[in-house]
């Protein structure tokens, strides 16, 4: 048995003050994730322990306690888990990363060099819903 697997890369680019990245961009889905901080780490601070990476739960497809504000320097690794009650697709606008979410789980996502600087929304894609306004700066 043969499996292919295609990959489009989009151009598309939403981020209110963009630079060229580096490498594009990877992202990973995962199983279940803790934790609740609400940024990434700065210069001089340690990465956050594994159960302290930012945790977006959504209840009836709307962020709990609003959009979160996530904040992470260049170079930074990106990671947020998404714990979901419904089914759709988490979208990192400016990155262009897409991650499947369903209702009763939690996805990952991953990006592994914060090499965009600016602002960019993250939302469920079918929906268009906002849950969360990532911003990469110095």
């Amino acid at each position: 048995m043969v499996v292919i697997v295609i990959v489009v890369a989009g151009g598309g680019n939403d981020a209110k003050t963009p630079t060229a990245p580096a490498e594009g961009p990877t992202a990973q889905v995962r199983g279940p994730e803790a934790g609740s901080s609400g940024k990434g780490p700065r210069d001089g601070e340690e990465k956050p322990a594994e159960s302290e990476q930012p945790l977006i739960e959504l209840s009836d497809g709307q962020p709990v306690g609003g959009v979160r504000e996530l904040s992470y320097s260049p170079g930074d690794q990106i990671r947020f888990a998404v714990a979901s009650d419904v089914d759709d697709e988490i979208h990192f606008h400016g990155y262009d990363v897409s991650v499947p979410v369903r209702a009763g789980k939690k996805a990952q996502v991953e990006i592994d060099n914060a090499s965009l600087e600016g602002v960019f929304e993250v939302e469920l894609e079918d929906r268009v819903i906002p849950i969360a306004e990532v911003t990469v700066s110095p």
